[in-house]
């Protein structure tokens, strides 16, 4: 059996550079500003605080005790009544 592919390598490795090419500018300019890149540093700070919190304390799905606490815990700090 012979299995026929619509797009050959070169058109997808074509249509992913072209992706590339328009994705990596837009991420550098937005990045030039330094208002921006300490917002993105702050965020990009507590983000990883939280993803090894919950990766190092992992729940059962519907019984996330722990993991319902620390977003109400964040939240909170941020000012959201929970």
């Amino acid at each position: 059996m012979k299995i026929m592919a619509h797009w050959m390598n070169s058109v997808l490795r074509m249509l992913f550079m072209s992706f590339c090419f328009w994705a990596v500018p837009s991420v550098a300019l937005a990045a030039q500003d330094p208002l921006q890149q300490e917002v993105a540093a702050l965020y990009d700070q507590s983000l990883d605080q939280l993803f090894k919190h919950f990766h190092a304390n992992p729940e059962l799905s519907f019984v996330e005790v722990k993991t319902a606490a620390r977003m109400a815990q964040e939240l909170s700090a941020l000012g959201y009544e929970v």
